[in-house]
């Protein structure tokens, strides 16, 4: 990254509490001082950023390595107390379920195959498989993902 903190200074101010950047100086006809920047991504002489972190970035002066995360999950919300520098790991336990999830929990599915139909619960970390186990209702399977979704999240950075 060829951006300097100096430079990011220079060019755009940060509110934490908000989480929203504005400009400092006139960039374009449609980018003037004082606009709001973008919540995606921000061009900086000539490059992309992701918005997350260049906040981090901003209030770190430090590149996060190896990304930032959005504790709450929703990637417009660029407030201080709702970013961390995280792990692809620890990025990956913290993301929403899939659309084509249907029963509202990562991790959690029905198996209708089996004799016995159950729920199954199953944990990634790393590429690698660290917990599963079969129960009878949803309720129990989802409660079970959640405990064992703690435990690894606070293990991760």
């Amino acid at each position: 990254m060829d951006l300097t903190h100096e430079r990011l200074l220079e060019v755009l101010h940060y509110d934490p509490e908000t989480g929203i950047f504005t400009w400092l100086v006139d960039r374009a006809i449609a980018v003037r001082k004082g606009k709001i920047a973008s919540k995606r991504s921000i061009k900086i002489d000539g490059a992309y950023y992701r918005t997350g972190r260049l906040a981090f970035f901003y209030m770190m002066n430090k590149w996060p390595i190896p990304t930032v995360d959005h504790i709450d999950r929703n990637k417009q919300n660029h407030r201080w107390n709702n970013l961390r520098e995280a792990s692809r790991s620890l990025q990956v336990l913290n993301r929403n379920p899939s659309k084509r999830n249907i029963n509202g929990s990562t991790g959690v599915y029905y198996i209708e195959k089996r004799k016995n139909k159950k729920w199954r619960v199953k944990l990634r970390v790393q590429g690698k498989s660290v917990y599963r186990k079969s129960f009878a209702t949803k309720e129990e399977a989802i409660e079970a993902r959640k405990l064992v979704e703690m435990k690894w999240l606070s293990t991760l950075k």
